[in-house]
């Protein structure tokens, strides 16, 4: 009983470990090359690098607040959405 006791409990991770796994979990992906936005041409990819480290160096709780912070919703301008798609997100990097 002694050994399954043991590998029946759940190892607590350190915060550092947890953010890690975050990392894992959500790599930082490739810049698209066709954005009708040209995304690309406003953030470079030193800079994306940065935004990513950045979030997820910070812990739960201080990753929404940084997305609320960064990310302001708006009413949309036409009727074509749904009742659930009534605004627009904004994100200011």
């Amino acid at each position: 009983m002694g050994d399954n006791a043991i590998t029946a409990k759940k190892r607590r991770l350190s915060l550092e470990d947890k953010l890690k796994n975050e990392r894992e979990k959500h790599p930082l992906k490739e810049p698209c090359s066709e954005c009708p936005r040209k995304c690309i041409e406003h953030i470079n990819q030193i800079r994306r690098i940065q935004i990513y480290l950045q979030y997820y160096s910070k812990s739960y709780n201080e990753r929404k607040t940084f997305i609320h912070m960064t990310v302001k919703k708006h009413e949309a301008n036409t009727k074509r959405f749904s009742s659930r798609q009534r605004g627009v997100s904004i994100y200011n990097l």
